[in-house]
């Protein structure tokens, strides 16, 4: 059996990626090599966050943090606390080089994670280890960007209209309750669960 390779190129939605490699037999027993790329920084960005977040021990639950991160507009305090203490010192070496320094000979810096089974490496250049930086630590209007998000939601109404006379159809009432909840407030969690911790905005 030889070894194999994936390429993931405009991988803006990283569940694509999880469902692969989770594809793969157990019967394969060789080198498996997955390639993620996208044309769009902040998505670029977004994957390198999951993937890091992903690859830690001692955090409470990565899973609870990588969740909220893909789907809420407000994460909790110990959320960014876990991402600034932990995920930001991983990228900090690049993240303070001055931009000048080594970019002609080194355009990509590499950080590699090595795991279990595997290893996570990931290539940029130092612009963007700076702009994840700068993303992680800037302090965002929990109310400007609250009112940004639902400028962006509430611009299609007429989607939304359809998509929940869809449930009507279906007698999904309770799926209806929960999709115009999660609407309002930007916020994935079980109907009725308290939001009182979400007090930060998704970076």
């Amino acid at each position: 059996m030889l070894n194999s390779s994936f390429l993931h190129e405009a991988s803006g939605d990283l569940r694509n990626v999880i469902k692969t490699v989770n594809g793969v037999p157990d019967s394969f027993l060789r080198i498996l090599t997955v390639l993620i790329n996208d044309f769009e920084e902040d998505v670029v960005i977004r994957t390198v966050l999951l993937l890091l977040i992903a690859t830690l021990d001692d955090c409470h639950d990565p899973i609870d943090i990588m969740f909220h991160l893909w789907y809420s507009g407000r994460i909790t305090s110990k959320h960014m606390e876990t991402i600034r203490t932990q995920i930001a010192p991983m990228c900090a070496k690049y993240s303070r080089t001055p931009s000048s320094e080594f970019q002609d000979k080194y355009p990509l810096h590499e950080l590699t994670v090595t795991l279990r089974m595997g290893s996570i490496r990931i290539a940029l250049p130092v612009r963007l280890w700076k702009k994840i930086d700068v993303i992680i630590h800037k302090a965002h209007d929990p109310q400007h960007t609250e009112a940004n998000r639902k400028t962006v939601i509430l611009a299609r109404g007429d989607h939304f209209d359809r998509c929940l006379f869809l449930y009507h159809l279906n007698k999904s009432l309770s799926r209806r309750s929960s999709r115009v909840k999660f609407r309002d407030t930007g916020v994935l969690l079980p109907f009725g669960a308290s939001q009182a911790s979400f007090t930060v905005t998704n970076p």
